[in-house]
């Protein structure tokens, strides 16, 4: 080895160790400056998109488009492009107005992230509102314009809550047919919904803040169709006239104004203004009269009419502009709503059905009309026409049972309803007996069971009875009481209410034995409570007032004559009768006065015999009752006594002469 290879070598090894350090990091740089290169590019996978912004830009249609490149955007215009995906439109962070015609791409979510759009304007046949996202991120937007598309009413919510949005294009969208809710958008001054399909205008008058409605040539019944069932009695035929009348009471969701205007239909018969379809022929103008209530078809045979079961009527409605009210806060030029269309299609039914509850049920002796019947029952036809039935000549009211009412009906054009049969039962009525009345002492325990069998309580069908017993007597206060007697059957049947008179009485007082009011005086027995017919007659102690003077029942003879056995009034005797073999006695003993001598008057003894009025008006005092007697003897002897004395005394003095 030379001696110069082994400096090379070294020469070698010490450049590669300082060179290497030196590599690695240019290395990082290059690889660095690649990747943020390559990170501000924005992916847009779409290529009709990518070339539009490169047309845009000035570059090459498939050249890369960078995040600064986007955001140097502030309008983006995709008119009839194949563009069929928006991804990468989010970057364009500065563009204020987006528009796009006829769109090939369904999913417009990117513009929710423009927040800085102003205008926004889309169209397309196939545009529906299920394509369009809620608005309501793009607080910026000052004017949208979605019109010529497929759009319904639920677009109206995803826009409604804009707060700067000032103006609105709707127009031909004929599925849109009620706007009122945009009313809560503070500064819409302008709205366009020419040829949509809106009929009812109540409510416009609350948008406060809008100056322009534009909104001729509504297309009503088109893009929703307006379709019913009626049926053919609701179309006047005449036979005879062969004519078929169509009333315009039939014409639902016709055009009507805030101020409840409903302009009417054209009376015009040409086919660019009246169009009417029977069984898909369309009837010729001249065969057509049309007043403001309806339209009448001649040529119309019976055949025709039963064979009648499709029929459209299209129309405009004569509603020129200047016809109609505009609302206070608005301008009447500014307020457009003229030359409204209208169409309705019809499907016909030749029948006619009965509707009613299948039964129902009445009280006994409680009758009703048929009238009130058939309204219970809820019958009614399908086209109108009136019910009958044979319920009069059926349903007894007075006899509880089941009864069967058949109901008919029949419209005008002949068609016959089916007949529906009614059960009508008739709910026995209970009745309820009792006395009318009963009587309770004061403080008695009545329980309201024994009160209902106390007055013989009953109902005709067993049904049990109640009463408000319990609460209205009060038996510690004596007095009147109505009771009211309720029963209700099992069938919920109530009777007539029955009430009771319940008489408390007042406790009888105990009798006082020296006092009483009314009984017998034990004590004094002269005075009984009836001294003609005593209750239990007891002979007192003093013969004087025996219980029974005019006519004992067993006369004793008493111990003193002054009480005969029988004498005619003892008390104040006018004619006594003496009995011969019995001894007077003498109640009274009446002493003279004068000259007269002393007399008495016998028990029995009538005041009118002479003895009796020698001393009429000669005063008189009555002895004391002792209840000792007069022997009848002392007294003779007593009498031949004087006597004797009478004569000895006048002999002394006539022989002392």
């Amino acid at each position: 080895m030379t001696p110069v290879l082994p400096k090379i070598i070294k020469t070698t090894i010490c450049l590669a160790v300082l060179t290497v350090p030196f590599a690695q990091q240019h290395t990082n740089v290059i690889a660095t400056a690649s990747v943020t290169a390559s990170q501000d590019n924005v992916a847009i996978p779409d290529d009709a998109l990518r070339a539009y912004l490169n047309g845009r830009l000035g570059q090459a249609s498939d050249a890369t488009i960078t995040e600064a490149q986007m955001d140097s955007f502030t309008t983006i215009s995709l008119q009839n492009l194949a563009v069929t995906d928006l991804t990468g439109l989010e970057y364009a962070h500065n563009v204020t107005r987006f528009s796009c015609t006829a769109p090939k791409f369904t999913n417009f979510d990117v513009l929710t992230k423009l927040t800085k759009l102003d205008y926004l304007s889309i169209s397309g046949s196939q545009v529906t509102s299920e394509m369009i996202p809620d608005l309501s991120p793009l607080t910026n937007l000052n004017s949208l314009d979605l019109s010529r598309s497929k759009l319904t009413n639920e677009i109206i919510p995803k826009i409604n809550n804009l707060p700067n949005l000032e103006s609105i294009n709707l127009s031909y969208n004929n599925k849109i047919t009620d706007i009122m809710a945009l009313q809560a958008l503070p500064k819409l001054n302008d709205l366009n919904i020419q040829f949509c399909g809106v009929a009812d205008y109540h409510g416009i008058e609350n948008f406060s803040v809008l100056k322009y409605l534009t909104a001729t040539g509504q297309n009503v019944g088109y893009g929703v169709p307006i379709n019913t069932t009626i049926k053919s009695s609701a179309l006047r035929y005449d036979e005879e006239a062969q004519t078929l009348y169509v009333p315009f009471s039939l014409m639902t969701g016709r055009t009507v104004n805030f101020d409840d205007f409903v302009p009417n239909f054209t009376t015009s018969t040409a086919d660019t203004d009246t169009n009417l379809v029977l069984n898909e022929k369309t009837v010729a103008g001249d065969r057509m009269t049309i007043t403001t209530d309806g339209l009448t078809v001649s040529g119309v045979t019976k055949a025709d009419f039963e064979n009648l079961d499709k029929m459209t009527y299209n129309a405009r409605v004569d509603m020129p502009v200047g016809s109609y009210a505009a609302p206070s806060h608005m301008v009447a030029n500014n307020y457009k709503i003229s030359a409204p269309m209208y169409k309705h299609s019809f499907a016909i039914e030749h029948s006619l059905t009965i509707t009613a509850d299948d039964a129902i049920k009445y009280i006994q002796n409680e009758p009703l009309t048929e009238e009130q019947f058939l309204q219970d029952i809820g019958a009614v036809t399908d086209d109108g026409t009136a019910v009958s039935s044979d319920f009069a000549d059926v349903v007894d009211f007075g006899a509880p049972g089941v009864y069967v009412v058949t109901l008919n009906a029949e419209n005008s054009v002949g068609l016959k309803a089916t007949p529906v049969q009614v059960e009508v039962t008739i709910l026995q009525k209970p009745v309820i007996t009792a006395t009318d009345k009963i009587s309770y002492a004061k403080d008695a325990s009545k329980t309201e069971t024994e009160f209902l069998a106390d007055i013989a309580a009953a109902t005709t069908d067993g049904s049990a009875i109640t009463s408000d017993f319990a609460d209205t007597v009060d038996f510690t206060t004596p007095g009147d009481y109505t009771v009211t007697l309720h029963a209700e059957s099992a069938d919920g049947v109530k009777a007539e209410a029955v009430q009771i008179v319940v008489t408390v009485e007042a406790a009888e007082e105990p009798v006082d034995p020296v006092d009483p009011v009314d009984p017998i005086d034990p004590i004094d027995p002269v005075d009984p409570v009836d001294p003609v017919n005593p209750v239990n007659p007891v002979d007192p102690i003093d013969p004087v007032d025996p219980v029974n003077p005019v006519n004992p029942v067993n006369p004793v003879d008493p111990v003193d004559p002054m009480n005969p056995v029988d004498p005619v009034d003892p008390i104040n005797p006018t004619n006594p009768v003496i009995p011969v073999d019995s001894v007077p006695t003498f109640d009274d003993v009446i002493i003279g006065s004068g000259s007269d001598p002393m007399f008495v008057i016998p028990a029995g003894m009538n005041v009118t015999d002479p003895v009796a009025q020698q001393n009429a008006t000669s005063s008189k005092t009555q002895l004391p009752k002792t209840g000792d007697s007069l022997p009848f003897e002392n007294i003779i002897l007593g009498g031949l006594f004087i006597g004797a004395s009478f004569l000895f005394l006048r002999r002394k003095k006539l022989m002392q002469r």
